[in-house]
This record gives structure tokens, sequence and C-alpha cells, in this order.
């Protein structure tokens, strides 16, 4: 195990967290061996079950419409994470999208903008900030669930 990921390790039992999860699966495609494992652990630490893929080619293989989160890098070796996003959201409409990038948030081109599945989470992240962010998705996948019942009643 590299030092950094021993790191990792360590800021997450010193963490006060809430625990999240909820029988929630997240799809995390993430190019860097380092940041998919370290986002991978922290995400099954706080009760997660996670899925991971290296590239936007292994997460369409992996996507099985159980997943209800994917976190993913905004630049791929061989994709665009807001495209797979939205061909994966075609598929399972009620996915919330979480993208991680060193850019800042105007990288994502108005995609912030055109729902609230979407979230930006900025690289390098804290275990704080990427739970913070899972809790901020859960909230609006509960939220995006209840009007769509409330419409169907309706």
């Amino acid at each position: 195990m590299s030092p950094q990921l021993e790191a990792v390790q360590k800021a997450v039992l010193v963490t006060d967290f809430e625990p999240g999860g909820k029988q929630i699966t997240v799809l995390l495609v993430e190019d860097e061996p380092f940041v998919r494992e370290a986002a991978g652990y922290i995400l099954e630490s706080a009760g997660y079950r996670v899925l991971k893929a290296p590239n936007a080619a292994e997460a369409k293989r992996k996507f099985g419409g159980g997943v209800q989160v994917l976190l993913t890098d905004v630049i791929l070796p061989d994709a665009d994470g807001r495209d797979l996003a939205e061909e994966l959201n075609v598929l399972y409409p009620g996915m919330h999208a979480i993208f991680m990038s060193g850019y800042p948030e105007s990288a994502l081109n108005g995609h912030q903008a055109e729902s609230p599945t979407v979230a930006y989470l900025a690289k390098p992240f804290s275990v704080e900030s990427l739970t913070a962010k899972m809790r901020q998705a859960e909230h609006a996948m509960a939220e995006v669930h209840a009007i769509a019942e409330a419409q169907v009643i309706a």
C-alpha cells in the first residue's frame, strides 16, 4: 500500500463524518489510480457500494442501471465525463452526477445549472468534502424522487 493511501486511511479514521450509503451504489470513474483508490476507500468507509472504473469504456461495462450516483472526472482518457453522464442518464434518468476536476467549476460549461442532480467536486478533495458532496447528492435524489411521486399521485 502506498504511503499516500495510508494517509487517506488515517484521515478517514480521525474524521467524524455522518455515515451515508443507505444502499446507494456509486460508479467512480477516475483515470488516476491513487485518486480512484482513495475516493473508493473513503466512499466504502462511509457505507457506499462502489464500482470503480479507470475510463468511460470500463464504466459503461460496469454500469448496470443500479447506480444511483456517478462520480466522474471531467476529463477522462477516452471521453468527456459530462458526455458519459449524459449517456448513462438516458439509461437511468434518476442518476445523480458529481463531476470532479482540478479545473474551476466553470469548466462544466453550464452543466451545473441544467439539473439539480448535477454537482461539482474540486480536486484535490478532503474526506469531509467528498462525504459532504455525497450527502448533498442523497438529499437531491430524495427531493427529485419526492417530486416525481407527487406528480404521479396528482
